[in-house]
């Protein structure tokens, strides 16, 4: 752990923070190690002692004092374990030290927002520097009225809590701590304060409260609270985790039923929340494959990672806020994950509803805080809360019974949305095709197929038209070959289908394997590697035995030979991330066949995602139930 830098006045030993800050929170327990005090002093008014102490007390459940002001406007103090000046009465109370709250309390205090370096920096260069930098940026200069006033009284109270009790540990904020320190021990006067407020009132935060409320999002919260107990010879808390029913079951693996997102082992203090933040990522995917089906790739790490980095820096800091780690989640991944990541995130789990003390929902207007607001849309959320209200629970037994039937099919409106995908990758490999056939030239003698506007705009500085030549085409577009990955460990399942119906195509493909992924009894779930579709139906054989395809080096590239062949127009499209190899070409040349090749970073991600999905249905029985089990 960073050493502290405490400012030391006579037996006072001064620690400058910055409030509701972790990193910082983390230095006041080295701090109440290095010094060992006799008693703890914090800027708290002394008028709210009390109900601040019962507060802290109630550590680590969420506490609010509420008091009315003046002007009969409430004033809310959140009480929560990562803020350096409840860490150090916690601390006090833990070793049953006195605690003195040694502030003075204003009504007419003003609302400052100080542009401060992120509090981050500290767990990377330490507490000395961090803090030189913040009195060389002339933070500290600008000294209020109600400042002086306030520094002054907490002076002469330290000067006389040190006479009585001996080395006192003060946390206070970095704006007041150099000019408290330069007054402890001088003789003033202690101005005048009022002795107790009227009308205050402790209350549990409402659970769905601490969700927002909370300065510090409740993972990170989890963690410093696991990681604090551990340094301090504590028995760690317990997290009430709720054991979630799957809605996949893996037939190929015996233990199906397990806890959603198991927390990381606690460390040592300090933590660092570019680690949590990784962890949290890590564990909302693990729900987010309980509840969807659906795994995180490499990338989808590397992308939101990046993404958080570069827009943290934008906003001048070195972390992510609350609302960019949610917003970041569902640009990156979708809104299904940032559901599950945020639930996490925010979640406080030693929070309950029914307390010894009367139980409140705050909002941040109440405190008057910024906020952003953030909106999911899962995908199929009524029809999901329907299925899971109405069909029966996830048991091995019951829904085996649902594969008596030895044939499969697929589901129809997966179909379609199959069919319309090759469509328009026939109409776009077309469009490549014309363009690779199209003639321009500056307009002389004739305007050819017609004007090109394009070229025309393009050289406009020239003040000539251009003309295009539409060439004669080498045909329609018939096989479709799509690819998304040929890792055959990942995809061992390989199927030949034939298309029931005639707007449907012959289909080949290799996925997940389908009893990897149980919805429903008699219904999986899937994932293509890669498919191929062929028109007309009812001509394809299968593919995977055939011996005439044994050159293929790939699955892929067996696909693309088995379209070659099939295919009854002269072009066939095939996506995938890297073009055909050269001996393909001339396979397809043998055919009198065309390969026009389109990359797959073309197509919207969302689109593939949700075309790579698919079910397998044991029996047409199934089609009847399949849509409440399908998401």
């Amino acid at each position: 752990m960073k050493k502290p830098h405490l400012i030391e006045a006579g037996q006072v030993h001064i620690l400058p923070v910055l409030h509701g800050q972790l990193e910082l929170a983390q230095l006041v327990v080295e701090a109440f190690r290095q010094v060992g005090p006799r008693a703890i002093a914090v800027e708290l008014p002394r008028s709210l002692e009390k109900s601040l102490l019962q507060a802290v007390a109630r550590l680590p459940q969420i506490t609010g004092v509420r008091y009315r002001n003046a002007r009969q406007e409430p004033v809310y103090f959140l009480v929560e374990p990562a803020d350096p000046l409840y860490e150090a009465a916690r601390l006090g109370l833990e070793h049953q030290l006195p605690v003195h709250c040694v502030d003075l309390d204003l009504d007419d205090y003003p609302d400052r927002y100080e542009l401060l370096p992120d509090a981050y920096a500290v767990s990377r260069i330490g507490h000395e520097p961090y803090y030189l930098a913040y009195r060389v940026g002339g933070s500290e200069e600008e000294a209020s009225p109600e400042d002086l006033r306030r520094e002054a009284a907490m002076a002469a109270r330290l000067t006389a809590l040190a006479e009585q009790t001996g080395p006192i540990l003060f946390v206070c904020g970095m704006a007041h701590a150099r000019r408290i320190a330069e007054q402890i021990g001088k003789s003033s006067a202690e101005p005048l304060d009022r002795a107790l407020r009227s009308q205050v009132t402790v209350f549990n935060v409402h659970p769905l409260a601490c969700r927002e409320v909370l300065s510090t999002w409740g993972y990170l919260g989890v963690q410093y609270e696991r990681a604090r107990s551990l340094t301090l010879g504590k028995n760690v808390p317990a997290e009430p985790r709720k054991v979630e029913e799957p809605r996949v079951i893996n037939l190929f693996d015996r233990k199906s039923k397990k806890v959603a997102g198991s927390a990381p082992a606690p460390h040592h203090l300090p933590i660092d929340r570019q680690k949590v933040l990784l962890a949290l990522f890590r564990e909302s995917g693990k729900r987010y494959h309980l509840t969807t089906g659906e795994e995180l790739k490499p990338y989808h790490l590397r992308t939101y990672l990046k993404f958080l980095r570069n827009w943290a820096l934008q906003q001048g800091r070195l972390q992510p806020s609350m609302y960019q780690i949610a917003v970041g989640s569902r640009a990156c991944v979708d809104d299904n994950f940032a559901h599950e990541l945020t639930q996490l995130a925010t979640e406080w789990p030693w929070q309950r509803e029914e307390a010894e003390i009367p139980t409140e929902h705050v909002s941040l207007e109440d405190l008057r805080l910024n906020s952003e607001r953030i909106r999911f849309r899962p995908r199929q959320v009524s029809r999901r809360l329907r299925s899971m209200a109405g069909r029966p629970k996830l048991d091995r037994d019951q829904w085996m019974q649902g594969f008596d039937n030895p044939s499969h099919c697929s589901f129809p409106p997966e179909d379609m949305a199959l069919e319309g995908f090759s469509s328009y990758v026939q109409k776009k490999a077309r469009g490549v095709l014309s363009e690779e056939n199209k003639r321009v030239e500056p307009f002389s003698t004739s305007l050819l197929d017609g004007i090109d506007m394009r070229e025309t705009i393009r050289n406009w500085h020239q003040g000539r038209l251009y003309v295009q030549e539409l060439r004669k085409g080498l045909g329609g577009v018939g096989s479709v070959v799509v690819i998304f990955d040929d890792e055959r460990e990942r995809y061992p399942w390989e199927m030949t289908w034939l298309g029931e119906v005639e707007e449907e195509g012959d289909m080949a493909l290799y996925s997940t394997h389908p009893l990897q992924q149980v919805v429903g009894p008699g219904i999986c779930r899937a994932e293509y590697g890669g498919f191929l579709l062929s028109y007309p139906p009812g001509r394809m054989s299968d593919i995977w035995t055939d011996e005439m395809y044994e050159a293929a080096r790939t699955r892929a590239e067996r696909l693309l030979m088995a379209a070659i062949e099939y295919s009854e127009q002269k072009l066939v499209a095939y996506v995938a991330k890297k073009p055909p190899r050269a001996e393909l070409k001339s396979f397809a040349a043998r055919f009198g066949r065309k390969i026009v090749y389109l990359p797959v970073g073309q197509f919207s991600p969302d689109t593939l995602k949700k075309l790579r999905v698919f079910h397998v249905l044991f029996g047409h029985d199934k089609r009847a139930i399949a849509k409440d089990y399908i998401w």
